[in-house]
């Protein structure tokens, strides 16, 4: 039984030729949903990245960067859905529901993300974050082209 692929987790290429280059050149279509959730990060995580160390977080950044891309949209989808659930005060809910046509493996860590604290929490979505703006630059980037934040310093001085 073929089933189709969801256009909404992976990414299309779209090859154009430019005559002036003499090459074809790929533009990669990216998930407007992504986007969303950039932003969502962003605004949710002012105060932590204003204040986080650089290279702080760099073993758990790199893990992501071997996600593949449908892994890494699996779980930027479900940080962003426990963002959306604990910022809702209208309605309570416990954790995430489980969806039926989610593995259940992945319903069981969308469960889990109600578990943890705050900090931990936002340190996840921070990683996340940060994955999103290295594999997806132009989301750092406003419409006049100007970055959202004054780019972070890498240079860590060990103050402490």
């Amino acid at each position: 039984m073929f089933n189709p692929p969801n256009r909404d987790c992976e990414h299309v290429a779209d090859l154009q030729f430019r005559p002036s280059l003499g090459i074809v050149v790929q533009k990669v279509l990216v998930p407007p949903s992504l986007k969303v959730h950039f932003n969502e990060l962003d605004r949710y995580l002012a105060v932590y990245l204003a204040q986080a160390t650089p290279n702080s977080r760099m073993t758990a950044r790199q893990k992501l960067t071997r996600l593949t891309i449908q892994q890494f949209h699996e779980l930027s989808t479900d940080v962003y859905d426990e963002l959306v659930r604990r910022k809702n005060i209208i309605e309570v809910i416990p954790f995430l529901p489980v969806r039926n046509e989610f593995h259940p493996k992945r319903n069981q860590a969308r469960q889990k993300l109600a578990t943890l604290p705050i900090t931990r929490f936002e340190d996840l979505s921070g990683d996340v974050h940060f994955e999103l703006g290295r594999r997806y630059p132009e989301f750092k980037e406003d419409p006049l082209g100007s970055t959202t934040r004054p780019p972070v310093t890498t240079f860590d001085f060990g103050l402490r």
